[in-house]
């Protein structure tokens, strides 16, 4: 129980601090095709510039000058959260030890860790 309180407290910690620091609304919807020289955005052409040797400069050109096609993205407020449903193994394969604790200790941590944010969240009660 020790252990799984520790990590628990662990857990939740480190979850809480993630929630604060990313990112609320990431972009997730096309809307248009702009120019710019943003990777994770261009268009598959573009990308395909890098694969021929004689193109290749016009794509680092391009780039440069911020001139290759892309997607224009915008960002959508997320839907209501639901309700966590959660399944503890308690086969014998949850006693190999993992850095010291066994699969089960690391999963009811992970419950309990699951359990206190939503708790701090939403105000809920476990059912």
């Amino acid at each position: 129980m020790q252990q799984i309180a520790a990590v628990c407290g662990r857990f939740t910690r480190i979850a809480l601090q993630q929630q604060k620091t990313r990112v609320k609304h990431p972009p997730d919807e096309i809307t248009s095709i702009t120019t710019g020289n943003e990777i994770e955005r261009l268009l598959p052409s573009e990308i395909a510039l890098l694969a021929d040797a004689d193109l290749e400069d016009l794509f680092y050109l391009r780039f440069a000058e911020r001139g290759l096609m892309q997607y224009d993205l915008i960002g959508h407020e997320p839907e209501g959260q639901g309700p966590i449903i959660i399944a503890i193994d308690e086969s014998g394969s949850m006693t190999t030890d993992y850095g010291g604790m066994t699969g089960e200790v690391w999963s009811k941590a992970v419950m309990l860790a699951l359990l206190s944010i939503a708790r701090q969240r939403r105000g809920l009660s476990p059912r």
